[in-house]
């Protein structure tokens, strides 16, 4: 079979979609060689969705300073970790911005990194790519246990690019510093809330090629009571 496109796309789920193209054509394992060609493709979609998260983290910004970073997955994983905490404190970022997303009712799904499973993943995928794989004697048991692998890595690849994945990034001090007091522990949910409705909320959207903005979500009208 020929891959869907004999140009590289930089899309976030390009590399998802010829990874389930090899898989499904590789009939149930028959064709192994297909197999091999469905991991490289899933291994490099989940290189370019842990690129997406290390980008966003770095303030959209790629430098002479931060390029190698690109070039190994555990080098952004590292990145990120040591820019974002450990994976618990990954969960809370993200858990924030979330109760700000449904506080004015954007229907908004964030994508939570897995940095764990997304590497077990990976390595999983990368097994398939060297010449192991090929010497390996092509058993119904081993075809059927590979293919039952990947469509498990398809499955969680899928979540990840029907969603937003971004690394929620705050510009604004005072909310940085609720956000950070959120992460830590020290103020829960419904102190965020409350504290949203002391101040008030509104999202905008912005068209950078028309120059236009306009109100999305439902706008929380600041409390302006005096007690």
């Amino acid at each position: 079979m020929n891959p869907l496109s004999w140009k590289r796309n930089t899309a976030i789920n390009y590399h998802f979609e010829e990874g389930k193209s090899w898989l499904a054509n590789s009939k149930r394992g028959k064709q192994c060689t297909a197999l091999s060609y469905a991991a490289f493709e899933f291994r490099l979609a989940i290189e370019r969705i842990i690129f997406q998260y290390w980008y966003t983290i770095n303030g959209n910004d790629i430098n002479t300073e931060n390029i190698n970073d690109v070039r190994s997955f555990k080098r952004m994983q590292s990145k990120i970790y040591k820019l974002g905490g450990y994976q618990k404190q990954i969960d809370k970022y993200f858990e924030f911005m979330q109760i700000i997303l449904d506080s004015i009712e954007l229907n908004i799904k964030l994508i939570v990194p897995n940095l764990g499973s997304l590497h077990k993943y990976w390595q999983n995928c990368s097994e398939l790519c060297h010449i192991t794989w090929t010497m390996t004697p092509k058993t119904k048991e081993v075809r059927k246990g590979v293919v039952s692998d990947l469509e498990n890595i398809s499955d969680f690849l899928n979540e990840y690019v029907s969603g937003l994945m971004s690394w929620p990034n705050i510009a604004d001090k005072n909310f940085e510093k609720i956000q950070q007091e959120f992460v830590s522990g020290t103020i829960s949910k419904n102190d965020v809330l409350n504290y949203l409705n002391e101040i008030g909320l509104y999202a905008v959207s912005s068209d950078k090629d028309k120059d236009k903005k306009s109100f999305i979500g439902t706008a929380i009208e600041p409390n302006t009571k005096k007690t």
